[in-house]
Protein backbone atom coordinates (compact mmCIF):
# COMPACT_ATOMS: atom_id res chain seq x y z
CA UNK A 1 0.00 0.00 0.00
CA UNK A 2 3.10 2.03 0.63
CA UNK A 3 3.97 2.47 -2.97
CA UNK A 4 0.36 3.19 -3.98
CA UNK A 5 0.62 6.27 -1.54
CA UNK A 6 3.53 7.26 -2.70
CA UNK A 7 3.15 7.83 -6.43
CA UNK A 8 3.41 11.03 -7.24
CA UNK A 9 -0.55 13.05 -7.78
CA UNK A 10 -0.05 13.90 -11.42
CA UNK A 11 0.42 10.78 -12.40
CA UNK A 12 -3.25 9.27 -11.09
CA UNK A 13 -6.51 10.58 -12.79
CA UNK A 14 -8.33 13.56 -10.67
CA UNK A 15 -10.60 12.92 -7.95
CA UNK A 16 -14.20 13.66 -9.70
CA UNK A 17 -17.37 15.29 -8.09
CA UNK A 18 -20.21 14.30 -9.45
CA UNK A 19 -23.29 16.30 -8.66
CA UNK A 20 -26.17 14.36 -11.23
CA UNK A 21 -27.16 10.90 -9.79
CA UNK A 22 -28.52 8.22 -12.23
CA UNK A 23 -27.15 5.82 -14.98
CA UNK A 24 -24.81 7.57 -16.64
CA UNK A 25 -22.96 8.78 -13.13
CA UNK A 26 -22.61 4.69 -12.45
CA UNK A 27 -21.32 4.13 -15.34
CA UNK A 28 -18.86 7.21 -15.32
CA UNK A 29 -17.90 6.32 -11.78
CA UNK A 30 -17.15 2.68 -12.81
CA UNK A 31 -15.03 4.11 -15.64
CA UNK A 32 -12.97 6.26 -12.88
CA UNK A 33 -12.44 3.62 -10.64
CA UNK A 34 -11.30 1.35 -13.68
CA UNK A 35 -8.46 4.34 -14.72
CA UNK A 36 -7.41 4.28 -11.36
CA UNK A 37 -6.36 0.64 -11.44
CA UNK A 38 -5.30 0.58 -14.47
CA UNK A 39 -2.60 3.20 -13.31
CA UNK A 40 -2.05 1.80 -10.45
CA UNK A 41 -1.21 -1.67 -11.71
CA UNK A 42 0.64 0.06 -15.03
CA UNK A 43 2.56 1.91 -11.83
CA UNK A 44 3.24 -1.50 -10.46
CA UNK A 45 1.84 -0.35 -7.02
CA UNK A 46 1.25 -2.90 -4.00
CA UNK A 47 -2.34 -2.78 -3.21
CA UNK A 48 -4.05 -3.98 0.10
CA UNK A 49 -5.09 -7.75 0.53
CA UNK A 50 -8.37 -7.95 2.24
CA UNK A 51 -9.01 -10.32 4.78
CA UNK A 52 -11.70 -11.33 7.04
CA UNK A 53 -11.44 -11.01 10.45
CA UNK A 54 -13.88 -13.69 11.43
CA UNK A 55 -14.27 -16.72 9.21
CA UNK A 56 -17.65 -17.61 10.81
CA UNK A 57 -19.05 -14.26 8.49
CA UNK A 58 -18.12 -15.63 5.16
CA UNK A 59 -20.67 -17.47 3.17
CA UNK A 60 -19.48 -21.00 2.56
CA UNK A 61 -18.88 -22.08 -0.69
CA UNK A 62 -17.39 -25.78 -0.10
CA UNK A 63 -19.82 -28.72 -1.60
CA UNK A 64 -20.19 -30.04 1.74
CA UNK A 65 -22.18 -26.73 3.05
CA UNK A 66 -23.81 -25.34 -0.17
CA UNK A 67 -24.80 -27.83 -2.56
CA UNK A 68 -25.79 -30.41 -0.02
CA UNK A 69 -28.61 -28.63 0.68
CA UNK A 70 -29.36 -28.32 -2.97
CA UNK A 71 -29.15 -32.29 -3.54
CA UNK A 72 -31.22 -33.06 -0.03
CA UNK A 73 -34.07 -30.36 -1.64
CA UNK A 74 -33.93 -32.27 -5.01
CA UNK A 75 -33.79 -35.93 -3.67
CA UNK A 76 -36.45 -34.89 -1.48
CA UNK A 77 -38.82 -33.71 -4.51
CA UNK A 78 -38.14 -37.09 -6.25
CA UNK A 79 -39.05 -39.27 -2.62
CA UNK A 80 -42.11 -37.36 -2.71
CA UNK A 81 -43.09 -37.95 -6.36
CA UNK A 82 -42.03 -41.76 -5.73
CA UNK A 83 -43.99 -41.99 -2.51
CA UNK A 84 -47.34 -39.96 -4.29
CA UNK A 85 -46.95 -42.84 -7.22
CA UNK A 86 -47.32 -45.51 -4.78
CA UNK A 87 -50.10 -44.25 -2.75
CA UNK A 88 -51.94 -43.64 -5.99
CA UNK A 89 -51.24 -47.27 -7.03
CA UNK A 90 -52.11 -48.53 -2.95
CA UNK A 91 -55.22 -46.74 -3.44
CA UNK A 92 -56.41 -48.37 -7.26
CA UNK A 93 -55.64 -51.71 -5.85
CA UNK A 94 -57.69 -51.28 -2.57
CA UNK A 95 -60.73 -49.87 -5.01
CA UNK A 96 -60.25 -53.07 -7.02
CA UNK A 97 -60.04 -55.33 -4.22
CA UNK A 98 -63.17 -53.69 -2.83
CA UNK A 99 -65.09 -54.11 -6.13
CA UNK A 100 -64.03 -57.68 -6.53
CA UNK A 101 -65.04 -58.28 -2.75
CA UNK A 102 -68.47 -56.15 -3.68
CA UNK A 103 -69.10 -58.41 -6.95
CA UNK A 104 -68.60 -61.71 -5.50
CA UNK A 105 -71.03 -60.59 -2.47
CA UNK A 106 -74.11 -60.20 -5.04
Amino acid sequence: MDSAISMEADLLPKHRTRRVDGPSRLRADAKDIMELWGELDAAQADLPTFVAVSLERIPPTSFSSSDVGVLLSVNMLDMKAQLKELQAGEQKRLADAVATAMGKLK
